[in-house]
């Protein structure tokens, strides 16, 4: 396997020097991280509470021009788990971009690509993330599940082996297969992106499409004076899958692939002087089959007694960066993250709970202040600390002290 994927890097490499030249550069994120004592990779990205150094990520892009108007990118990344291992090696973004079709107000891209939803997303390479952490919205995972929707919020973690592992927000990656088109208008003034994918925001994978349709994801811009972003975003697609846990849901009521997530965002940049603000805000909802309990959580019997529900959440982030006017290359960055959920209600009737209230998922809201300085234009150092703060009783220790040297190259 590893000689099939050198292999296959060379002949890249080849293909495109054979029409045009390959522009290389890359970014190494080198770390060292101290967790809390019930540190979870789920919960706050740290396996456990042990010191530990880790290669956050190697990332490697590539773009050729194949003409004037054409051009290929990829971007090649070492899975965390297995650093500078080649069979960790992959291809997070592979596309072919046509350019001013029409102008600024036409090009299209087409192959795994980053979505447009929102702001954050383009912006979570580490130079570019003024923190060391992720929002929620990628990071945490929902009481919801892509085989049998609603998870209980008892029991939850004990039922991911069984019923799929939980799902964020938005895939933390943030990129997906699928084709987009994008411009702008009055000079930049309006922008919009727009894009068909295999996968809604919060899919289990990305590559391939599980439902019978393509998922929406779009956003438009304004640009009403430099200094300030106004945006808003739409998502719409299914997140469920079919599998042997919901054969008998599937076959008495309706497909899996009829359950939709939407979602609907709103992004704001303001920079003046030496401050930089980052605010989003989306509005998450999943069409869900509830699943009467069967011991610890949902099984395979109830899901003959589904009927469906509507999961919402409100999750939103801030974060403002203050470069220091008396040292060039230093800044204090913060960030404050919170994620609510709505309560539902026990809709079947049979059921001991009929009626009855309990809330969907904790809330949870993340607090985080770093330093960065950049001694070098290639080089940049940052601390930060962050820690999460779920509505649980105990609480849980998920404090996360972090240290950061990002290369580019």
């Amino acid at each position: 396997m590893k000689r099939l994927r050198l292999i296959a890097l060379l002949l890249l490499s080849f293909a495109l020097t054979g029409s045009a030249q390959i522009r290389w550069w890359g970014i190494f994120d080198f770390e060292l991280q101290k967790g809390g004592k019930d540190s979870r990779s789920d919960l706050n990205g740290l396996v456990n509470d042990r010191t530990q150094f880790t290669t956050r990520q190697f990332q490697l892009f590539a773009e050729a021009d194949v003409t004037s108007t054409i051009t290929i990118s990829t971007m090649i990344v070492n899975s965390p788990s297995r650093p500078f291992e080649l069979k960790g090696l992959e291809f997070q973004l592979a596309n072919v971009t046509f350019h001013n079709l029409l102008g600024e107000a036409l090009s299209v891209s087409a192959g795994k690509i980053f979505t447009p939803f929102g702001r954050f997303v383009k912006r979570q390479l580490a130079p570019d993330n003024p923190l060391i952490g992720k929002p929620l919205f990628y990071t945490y995972p929902l009481n919801v599940s892509p085989v049998t929707g609603y998870l209980d919020s008892v029991g939850s973690f004990n039922a991911q082996s069984t019923f799929g592992a939980r799902l964020n927000s938005i895939y933390t990656g943030g990129y997906y297969v699928g084709a987009e088109a994008f411009g702008s208008f009055l000079d930049g003034a309006l922008e919009y992106d727009v894009a068909l994918m295999n996968a809604p925001l919060a899919p289990i994978v990305v590559d391939y499409n599980v439902d019978e349709g393509l998922a929406f994801h779009g956003r438009v811009a304004v640009h009403p004076v430099i200094w300030g972003t106004l945006g808003v975003s739409y998502a719409i697609g299914s997140y469920m899958q079919s599998a042997t846990q919901n054969a008998a849901f599937e076959n008495r009521y309706r497909s899996v692939s009829q359950f939709d997530q939407s979602t609907v965002g709103i992004d704001l940049q303001l920079s003046y002087l030496y401050y930089e603000l980052n605010a989003e805000y989306i509005a998450n909802h999943f069409d869900a089959p509830y699943v009467i309990a069967q011991g610890v959580n949902a099984g395979t019997n109830g899901l003959s007694n589904a009927t469906s529900l509507g999961l919402n959440s409100g999750e939103y982030f801030a974060d403002l960066k203050i470069d220091a006017p008396f040292y060039p290359g230093l800044f204090l960055a913060l960030r404050y993250d919170k994620l609510l959920s709505s309560d539902i209600r026990d809709p079947f009737r049979q059921s001991p709970t009929f009626g009855s209230s309990k809330p969907w998922n904790n809330a949870v809201g993340r607090y985080a202040i770093g330093i960065g300085y950049k001694p070098e234009r290639s080089v940049l150092i940052k601390l930060g600390y962050e820690t999460t703060d779920i509505d649980m009783k105990p609480k849980p220790n998920l404090d996360v002290f972090a240290c950061a040297l990002v290369v580019t190259f």
